[in-house]
């Protein structure tokens, strides 16, 4: 095993998560990033771990360089390495030589909620004693990290993505991964630059299947047409579906029943809200329960489940007039994702200790969307945006000069949507004019898998000079 390691791309969420894992190990880890941004850079610097900016040239004294995704044949320093003929792997390579191959393995994988279900099994785990290792691509709030050892004869929990592996393996990640227990959450067309349609990721998913042994568990939603086909496809493993061999009742007011062969085996509260979450905690304990864990002790588990950041995260809360203000961020990127968040928000009440339960103000959702992802950039995902903004009272848009394609002639086709949503080039007027238009009792939320062009930083400044903060 190498004794320096530097992690080129070190603040993307895999590859904060090896950084730490290596120190774990007792490596002396080092990173370099074009953007050292949180919550990623602050893990890393806590842990001790060099950081710099330098993206043109390797550390030639290293004995790995681990080479993230967003490293291109052409880039200075990606030439470079090829020409000195440094040492180099990728961090799914990597990871499992050095860490998986000798652990049983959970991957949570599919196009939603991987990041929450991850943390969730990995909660669910160490509630009951089993002190799992794992890698979440974000900050499990009941952690405080996204990735850890754990002990070394219990579970890893991996999220389990479909995104290519470098610039020199152009696998997904999860091909690397060989879990016993699998996990595929849900199946839709992303990730428009590396795949041309939902075939290629299907085909990508049939892979994985054909890689795992007769006595692996696959776990998946009875319903879903796109998984199915993956199935049909080719399985030489046991099935276990959702929706099917496992239900969930919903009785409102966060109390759910769950069901197995149609027998009630566990009931309780949950601190979540929404449909995707609810079907996120039916899969991680039903993934659980083939860990040797009970439905019941899961869920019980669940009810201290804080999520994870930037999943329905309030940042901030103010006073307005007889209500409240909340700014809330959330990582929902991909249509589906974005009409399941607002659509929660919506119907339910996001909990939260300091939320006064007197507000008497009237509730709106106020959207608040970055087309960041390179789907929405190149528009593949255009002809479902306009249905998933409809349960958005208000909804203010950025059009960066990446996105390629005309977002409000295209929003405003719909008549029912012209009326309230804004599109914005300018990060600067968007906060301001969300500002002006914010009233009491309003929920702003901002959907973004990244940051967002500081929108953040510039609503913050302009409501806290507005209103009084309340946190």
């Amino acid at each position: 095993m190498a004794k320096k390691i530097h992690i080129l791309g070190v603040c993307g969420t895999l590859m904060a998560g090896i950084a730490r894992l290596a120190t774990e190990l007792g490596l002396k880890a080092s990173g370099s990033d074009k953007m050292l941004a949180p919550p990623m850079s602050d893990q890393l610097q806590s842990l001790g771990i060099t950081l710099d900016q330098n993206m043109q040239s390797p550390p030639e004294d290293m004995d790995t360089l681990l080479i993230g995704n967003v490293l291109t044949r052409g880039q200075p320093i990606v030439e470079q390495i090829l020409q000195k003929r440094l040492n180099y792997d990728s961090a799914p390579n990597w990871l499992y030589q050095n860490i998986l191959h000798s652990r049983p393995v959970i991957a949570i994988s599919g196009t939603h909620g991987k990041t929450t279900t991850t943390s969730m099994v990995a909660w669910i785990l160490e509630q009951t004693g089993h002190s799992p290792g794992f890698l979440i691509g974000g900050i499990a709030e009941n952690f405080g990290v996204s990735s850890r050892l754990g002990n070394s004869q219990s579970w890893f929990v991996i999220e389990a993505d479909e995104y290519d592996t470098a610039f020199f393996d152009k696998r997904p990640k999860f091909l690397h991964y060989q879990p016993q227990i699998l996990l595929i959450n849900n199946l839709e067309f992303d990730h428009a630059d590396i795949y041309t349609d939902l075939s290629a990721i299907q085909k990508q998913f049939h892979f994985l299947l054909r890689q795992l042994p007769s006595d692996a568990k696959i776990i998946y939603p009875q319903q879903d047409n796109a998984i199915q086909t993956v199935i049909q496809q080719g399985c030489w493993s046991e099935q276990i579906t959702l929706n099917d061999d496992w239900q969930l009742q919903n009785y409102g007011n966060g109390k759910i029943t769950i069901l197995h062969q149609q027998k009630i085996i566990a009931e309780g509260l949950i601190p979540l809200i929404g449909e995707h979450n609810r079907n996120n905690i039916l899969a991680a304990i039903a993934v659980c329960h083939q860990a040797g864990i009970s439905a019941q002790k899961s869920l019980t588990a669940l009810q201290n489940f804080k999520g994870v950041k930037r999943r329905l995260e309030i940042k901030k809360i103010w006073q307005k007039d007889n209500g409240i203000i909340r700014l809330i961020d959330d990582f929902a990127h991909h249509p589906t994702a974005i009409q399941l968040t607002l659509q929660a928000l919506t119907h339910e009440k996001l909990p939260h200790p300091t939320t006064p339960t007197t507000d008497k103000s009237s509730h709106r959702v106020i959207a608040l969307l970055d087309l960041t992802t390179n789907s929405m950039k190149k528009g593949s995902h255009k002809h479902l945006l306009a249905a998933s903004l409809e349960n958005a009272d208000k909804a203010f848009v950025w059009q960066s000069q990446d996105v390629r394609w005309d977002v409000k002639k295209h929003l405003h086709q719909t008549p029912q949507l012209k009326e309230k949503i804004q599109v914005f080039e300018s990060i600067e007027k968007m906060s301001q004019a969300v500002t002006q238009q914010t009233q009491a009792g309003d929920d702003l939320i901002m959907l973004s898998n990244g940051n967002f062009g500081g929108l953040s930083t510039n609503l913050l400044n302009q409501l806290n000079q507005t209103y009084p903060p309340k946190i």
